[in-house]
């Protein structure tokens, strides 16, 4: 390679893309604002560093990762464009450019986010990390704010979704690379065993990354990287109520589950998240209504035999007293009791 992925100058071309200047620098790749020629275009070109591109293997699993990710069409995950290796041996990524900032951005402004619109955030997210797993089995690996990129609408999207792989064989390499970020990263990509990121480390870097917005700073800190690893792996995840006071009780539960130092005790799925997430925006935007409507459906939680109990018990009342209308509630209660329970089969099918 005769040159460096990382000091790329303004007008020198990569394949169909133009160098314009560079956006960002991290330990695995270099973001440039380009221009895709043919198109006439601004893009997001990633480009591998020198040290990773000599790895065939790496760049095999960048390619392959890439390809799958431009097989996602979600409103909050950024778009592929392109991917390749040049002549020169320069590895690259083309995306869609989002220039609204980021996450982490608002974080070092010392912004309070308010909770409704960090919870907003974290359902969309959460949605986009359910697709991404649903379509093509991906994992993100490096969940955190500055991930998470805001358009000029403000609505967010989620980067560098599908590059787990990549990430996690060059940390298993080398032994003073931590795979993700130190500050969010899950117990189990940094313990001794050194597991492969699956969706269950996502959603602990994920419940990490919900605390340090609600809290405005992350939920373990370590002046050496040693000492914030083994925070990790053995401390207990400080009480978000007892750093930010009146956090709702169920959000709290929630983020507290995402945190759990054992993968198999995490939520089951993106979709659980998503689906509390949501409940607890209707909570709090409608507490009245969400409560009648909880009890409503706590009404109807019976087995089929204890309702067929109740029924009897009830009509067999209603009879003695008034055969009409004990002979005419039954019938009502027992349509009913069918219509809910047909109901609760369609969406149990339906997730």
């Amino acid at each position: 390679m005769n040159f460096e992925p990382n000091k790329l100058q303004p007008g020198f071309k990569i394949g169909n893309y133009e160098i314009i200047d560079k956006i960002g620098e991290g330990g695995h790749a270099t973001l440039y604002r380009a221009e895709q020629v043919n198109l006439r275009r601004n893009v997001a070109l990633k480009v591998m560093s020198a040290e990773l591109a000599r790895d065939q293997e790496i760049v095999e699993m960048f390619i392959r990762e890439a390809h799958a990710m431009a097989q996602l069409d979600h409103p909050n995950v950024i778009k592929v464009y392109d991917a390749g290796v040049t002549g020169d041996g320069l590895s690259y990524l083309a995306m869609e450019l989002v220039e609204g900032g980021n996450l982490q951005e608002i974080i070092y402004q010392k912004d309070r986010i308010p909770l409704e619109r960090i919870l907003d955030i974290c359902l969309k997210i959460s949605d986009a990390l359910s697709h991404g797993q649903k379509k093509m089995h991906l994992t993100h690996g490096d969940i955190k704010p500055s991930n998470i990129m805001l358009d000029f609408n403000g609505v967010p999207r989620l980067a560098d979704f599908g590059l787990a792989e990549t990430f996690f064989h060059c940390a298993k390499h080398n032994s003073s690379k931590v795979c993700g970020t130190p500050y969010y990263v899950s117990p189990e990509t940094i313990s001794g065993n050194r597991m492969p990121c699956d969706f269950k480390s996502d959603i602990y870097s994920f419940g990490c990354m919900m605390y340090h917005l609600i809290a405005g700073e992350p939920p373990f800190q370590a002046e050496k990287l040693k000492d914030l690893i083994m925070k990790h792996l053995k401390n207990k995840p400080p009480d978000i109520a007892l750093a930010v006071p009146g956090t709702p009780p169920r959000l709290c539960a929630l983020i507290n589950s995402m945190m759990e130092k054992k993968p198999y005790e995490r939520p089951e799925s993106w979709d659980y998240i998503h689906r509390e997430l949501r409940n607890i925006i209707e909570v709090m935007n409608h507490p009245i209504i969400f409560s009648i409507k909880k009890h409503w459906c706590y009404a109807f939680e019976y087995s089929e035999r204890e309702m067929i109990i109740i029924l009897f018990i009830l009509s067999s009342v209603l009879l003695l007293v008034q055969p009409w209308l004990g002979s005419t509630l039954l019938v009502f209660l027992t349509i009913a009791h069918y219509l809910i329970h047909s109901q609760k089969d369609i969406r149990k099918n339906d997730n």
